[in-house]
């Protein structure tokens, strides 16, 4: 009949809005954790110069920046993981290799600290 009808095209009209706008959380999560991670990588490029060039006092905020770092991008790892495992499960192949590539991308930065601090020397 005409009543069951609408209530089907309704709820099938509810479960398309509903993935569409969980689909738009995925990908605003993903843009602030990219925005997160561009704001990170402009603070190093500005720390960048010839290693000869570092001053004790460079040294010193390049270390407690450093510290920094290494405590917030933990947390940005497990944002990236989280984000990638959501986008497998709703079969969003290309924001899951994005997600993926920034965790990686991440994982690496994180390495690169680990590495200054033990040669207490600017990242290369």
């Amino acid at each position: 009949n005409a009543e069951t009808a609408a209530q089907l095209v309704a709820n099938r009209a509810e479960k398309i809005q509903n993935t569409q706008e969980d689909r738009q959380k995925k990908m605003d999560d993903f843009r602030v954790l990219t925005e997160k991670v561009q704001a990170i990588n402009y603070s190093l490029a500005t720390m960048r110069k010839p290693a000869n060039e570092f001053t004790d006092e460079d040294r010193a905020k390049i270390s407690m920046r450093f510290s920094e770092l290494a405590i917030q991008l933990p947390p940005l790892i497990d944002e990236a993981e989280k984000i990638k495992t959501s986008a497998q499960r709703s079969q969003m192949s290309v924001l899951e290799q994005n997600a993926h590539s920034l965790q990686q991308s991440l994982v690496s930065l994180r390495q690169k600290l680990g590495g200054f601090k033990q040669d207490t020397g600017p990242l290369q």
